[in-house]
């Protein structure tokens, strides 16, 4: 087993050596110097003679860790030798877990201590320091044998061993990619999954990845600029294409974060999460919503057309019409037909299939009625304010018809007056949509009892705005005609 040189002191160890070397001097400094050493090292330890094989010298310590009171005073009277301690040592270590020779001498011609882990029955380990002991001229004194309880660090040694046994247990077990890197980018570990997804091999990874150099070129810039951002504690998610050992290409997201030790940053560990499949499934749905998009788009299209021949069909029983009233009533019905085709013109040209740019739709209806009903330009000017608003074809449809009766009736005032009218709409977004319609006439109740259409009209809008769950109401000071309804038609099962 190699040696930790963080067990113990090097300047103490050393000196302890020293001191020994110095043993049959009977120095009263070296004396000293070697009771100062071992009241302060947390070692137990025996100098065994190199002539008689005797031991010259042992600590209170060495008798607490083996349990050799009963022998104190034999190795006091210099009785006691090696080969009476070593079996004693033997029989507490348990065998099955330490592989070794407790009692071998070390090599007199080497300098350098041996150190081994000894695993005793009752569960402690020993870690045992063997160093030989010279005159400076080479020639041998002894043996120096040390002994530290290192139980502790061992079963915390351990609990590190079997987490990291599960922390690959896991990741191996995980089917997406699990990685360390260091700062250079370099790759220090990966999971199994890795090799099935990459297509390389340990081999490989032994050999050298760099994690960088793993990504698509043009995605490399990227991605060293995010692993720098993950330093200041950005979060990632990055998304990016990795290249695999094939040369093929396989999308991922990538999350990181910085491994700390001793408070500083060594490098990174992170999740690769393969995206392949989900790529393949958006591009599934969006080639998907272009075919419905696209079948939407016909569908307006097929409607506004269908209705197109409708108001084909009602010019040309116009034309056969000789009854005024009845061409009257034929046109304003046509009319209505193309404000309904409007919509899924509207529809049909947009970019968002669900929804009308309600403003934009008054402004083409506004444009529409005034060539439908012959009206020059200037005579009327509309004018629209407030919030833009986008509705959906169900809201679209009826309130569209309720101010498309509301800008005809305005149209037919302002022919019958011969004088210029002023058509103002204001739209107010929120929970309940609420659209002001002003003009420059009278605006009132009153006025729906005139003829048989304007009746009919009277009637057509309420029963619209009931459609909408809404209200429609007369403003006779402000000459104005407010409707409110839900910002979402409610359906009714």
């Amino acid at each position: 087993m190699a040696y930790d040189r963080n067990a113990i002191n090097d300047g103490q160890y050393i000196s302890l050596i020293q001191a020994f070397s110095g043993i049959y001097s009977g120095s009263t400094e070296i004396t000293a110097l070697l009771k100062a050493i071992t009241d302060t090292l947390p070692l137990g330890f025996y100098v065994v003679d190199a002539r008689s094989d005797k031991i010259v010298y042992f600590n209170d310590r060495f008798c607490d860790l083996w349990g050799f009171g009963h022998l104190a005073g034999r190795m006091k009277d210099g009785t006691l030798d090696n080969q009476d301690i070593s079996p004693e040592i033997v029989r507490q270590i348990d065998g099955k877990l330490t592989n070794l020779s407790p009692c071998a001498h070390p090599d007199v011609s080497s300098s350098i201590a041996t150190v081994h882990e000894l695993y005793l029955v009752d569960g402690r380990a020993i870690r045992r320091f063997v160093s030989p002991i010279s005159y400076e001229n080479g020639s041998s004194i002894g043996t120096l044998y040390a002994f530290e309880d290192v139980t502790e660090q061992a079963r915390a040694q351990e609990k590190i061993q079997k987490s990291n046994e599960r922390y690959k247990e896991l990741a191996d077990a995980l089917p997406q990619i699990v990685f360390e890197i260091d700062l250079h980018g370099n790759v220090t570990y990966t999971n199994r999954s890795a090799f099935k997804l990459m297509g390389f091999t340990e081999g490989d990874l032994d050999r050298g990845l760099n994690a960088i150099e793993l990504i698509a070129p043009e995605d490399r810039k990227r991605a060293s600029d995010n692993l720098t951002n993950v330093l200041h504690g950005e979060e990632t998610g990055n998304e990016y294409e990795f290249v695999r050992k094939d040369g093929s290409r396989m999308p991922v997201i990538v999350n990181t974060k910085p491994i700390y030790r001793s408070g500083r940053v060594v490098g990174f560990r992170g999740i690769v999460v393969d995206i392949t499949e989900q790529k393949k499934t958006e591009e599934q749905i969006r080639a998907s919503l272009r075919e419905k998009e696209v079948l939407l788009k016909e569908i307006h299209h097929r409607v506004r057309n269908n209705l197109q021949v409708i108001s084909s069909l009602l010019s040309l029983q116009m034309a056969y019409t000789e009854d005024f009233v009845a061409a009257g009533m034929l046109r304003e019905s046509q009319s209505r037909i193309r404000t309904i085709a409007l919509v899924h013109e509207k529809l049909y040209s947009a970019a968002d299939l669900a929804r009308v740019e309600f403003t934009d739709y008054l402004e083409k209806l506004g444009d529409q009625l005034a060539f439908s009903n012959g009206v020059l330009p200037g005579k009327v000017k509309m004018t629209i304010e407030g919030d833009g608003i986008a509705m959906e074809p169900d809201v679209v449809v009826p309130c569209g018809l309720i101010m498309s009766e509301l800008i005809t009736d305005s149209m037919k005032r302002a022919a019958a007056y011969d004088s210029p009218d002023r058509i103002e709409i204001a739209i107010y977004d929120g929970e309940r949509i609420r659209i002001t319609y002003t003009d420059n006439y009278s605006i009132e109740p009153a006025r729906a009892r005139g003829s048989e259409t304007e009746k009919f009209s009277r009637q057509l809008v309420n029963m619209l705005v009931e459609q909408l769950d809404g209200t429609f109401g007369y403003d006779v000071s402000r000459n104005a005609v407010n409707i409110e309804f839900p910002a979402k038609k409610k359906h009714v099962r």
